[in-house]
């Protein structure tokens, strides 16, 4: 059976259907899934940035309540070591624009024969989630796999082993399909080690010719802070998804502080086995092309994670010197064209300001 708790730092409960749908109905769960549906709606309207949206999505669903379809907990406490597995798994089709559709054309027609007992668009509206019974003898892993192969997904999130994960309750408009009886139904189940054992990874993200600098480092840190995520935390095998919380640190906007092999060999170092995941790689990729525009104004904030990069300090302004160094803009510039002994360039002018190049001396 599935457990149930009014947000994510609550205790969990069995899961009924009437807990469900009391959730699901609440006004409480509509009015934020209609924020977040209306914050959508401005960044289309290029009235909110992209990284603006991610970072009030994630806060915004911390409210709503969760289901914790994977599993119970024999003390109430979202951990591995006291799940109890409800025989059940999610998959998450991630970052499309008409989940309902993507539903009805691929999946509509085969839930009985996928297994999946609940179907419906996330709470950004930017997604699908299916809940389905683990195959016999499958792990949550094997399972998830097994289900983007069914649906010749290859971008599917790879790194969801833990039974903790939460799953947030949406309005039942929302909702494209519900077997109540198989979704609260016990099963009997075995629950299947999580181990740090690592399989069919894909070479580490370090690039042999980027080191991550002392900046960039720092600038991941800032980052990760701003996403409300603990460095001790994000890497930690079974525990936490891996993809979700970079998806977190890279909606922050720091793709725009550094190119892709930089952020490459900063993972190397801040989420190492992460790294190792085709799913890392594929995700670097795909917010590099599809979400970060180089040349679009930056928020207040990664404006402000900007300035601390380069000043070391907090809400310390950044002067010419900061970004250029001393040298390159030290008073005493001096002309370089082969005469022996030039003054400063300013000195050369006398005291006052420099003329303008396109405006007639007064």
């Amino acid at each position: 059976m599935m457990g149930f708790a009014p947000n994510v730092k609550s205790s969990v409960t069995t899961c009924t259907i009437e807990n469900l749908y009391a959730a699901m109905d609440a006004e409480k769960t509509a009015h934020i899934c209609a924020e977040i549906e209306d914050a959508l709606e401005r960044v289309k309207r290029g009235e909110m940035a992209r990284e603006d949206f991610e970072t009030y999505k994630r806060d915004k669903k911390k409210e709503l309540m969760v289901l914790t379809p994977h599993a119970t907990f024999s003390d109430g406490q979202r951990q591995n070591k006291t799940a109890v597995p409800s025989g059940l798994s999610m998959y998450d089709v991630d970052h499309i624009a008409d989940p309902r559709g993507y539903f009805n054309t691929l999946v509509k027609d085969r839930c009985r024969e996928l297994g999946i007992v609940m179907a419906h668009v996330t709470p950004s509206t930017e997604g699908l989630r299916l809940i389905f019974e683990v195959p016999a003898g499958m792990t949550l892993a094997e399972a998830q796999k097994w289900m983007s192969e069914q649906l010749g997904d290859s971008s599917y999130d790879g790194s969801v082993k833990d039974y903790a994960r939460c799953s947030f309750i949406v309005p039942r408009a929302y909702l494209l399909y519900i077997d109540e009886e198989e979704l609260c139904k016990q099963r009997t189940t075995q629950k299947a080690e999580i181990t740090q054992k690592i399989t069919q990874k894909e070479p580490s993200l370090l690039c042999k010719n980027v080191e991550a600098s002392d900046r960039n480092l720092r600038i991941f840190d800032l980052c990760l802070a701003e996403a409300g995520l603990k460095l001790e935390e994000i890497d930690q095998m079974g525990v936490y998804n891996w993809h979700n919380t970079l998806v977190s640190i890279l909606s922050v906007g720091i793709c725009r502080l550094m190119t892709q092999d930089e952020l490459k060999a900063v993972l190397s170092v801040k989420m190492p086995n992460y790294t190792k995941e085709q799913d890392c790689q594929r995700l670097i990729s795909d917010f590099y092309k599809d979400y970060t525009k180089m040349n679009a104004p930056m928020s207040q904030r990664l404006r402000a994670i900007y300035a601390e990069s380069v000043t070391g300090q907090k809400d310390k302004p950044i002067t010419t010197e900061d970004v250029l160094g001393d040298a390159s803009t030290s008073a005493e510039v001096r002309q370089t064209d082969g005469f022996e002994g030039a003054r400063p360039l300013q000195a050369s002018l006398g005291d006052g300001p420099l003329p303008c190049p396109w405006r007639s001396p007064v």
